[in-house]
């Protein structure tokens, strides 16, 4: 009796058996069950038998390719040669008066899109510095709902481009 009615309803046969098949052979074929190392650090300050029953505990973990030595073995700090030189030559193409937002020209478009997708604890301070450099014209209350904000966010969309030159005069 079941049969039939499977018979009768190709939808329900397709995703009954056909999709997970196609499911099984998709995982098969991309290989998603096997899974590559990952390589961490410890530095056991401790030294202690508990530090000793979680290492040994990290070693049967067969997908942790696990490392035990000093902090400075384990985190190196950088190579202070190799940063001076990076900013050597990226230096001459940056303009000293010109803001960067997450590397692109700080314009009010961007700092909208920012906003839009920015994570709580970015948006509190990329809010206060608009308010401040729009005059108080572009206000965001991060602290509000979510639909208070949304609303404040398209309110902003109507300001001029050069909205963010103007001096905060403390309105």
């Amino acid at each position: 009796m079941l049969l039939r009615a499977y018979t009768r309803d190709w939808v329900a046969l397709f995703f009954g058996f056909f999709f997970p098949l196609i499911f099984m052979g998709l995982f098969g074929i991309l290989n998603f069950g096997s899974f590559g190392h990952v390589g961490t650090g410890i530095v056991d300050n401790a030294n202690n038998a508990d530090s000793q029953t979680f290492r040994s505990a990290l070693a049967k973990v067969e997908t942790l390719k696990m490392t035990v030595g000093t902090l400075d073995d384990e985190l190196p700090l950088p190579d202070a040669n190799a940063v001076v030189d990076a900013w050597h030559a990226k230096a001459p193409s940056l303009d000293a008066r010109q803001r960067l937002l997450y590397g692109e020209p700080w314009t009010l478009a961007r700092a909208r899109q920012v906003l839009w997708g920015a994570s709580l604890r970015q948006r509190h301070p990329l809010a206060l510095w608009l308010h401040v450099r729009s005059g108080a014209g572009a206000r965001i209350n991060t602290r509000a709902l979510a639909h208070v904000q949304q609303a404040q966010l398209w309110g902003i969309q109507e300001l001029p481009e050069d909205a963010l030159v103007r001096n905060y005069e403390g309105h």
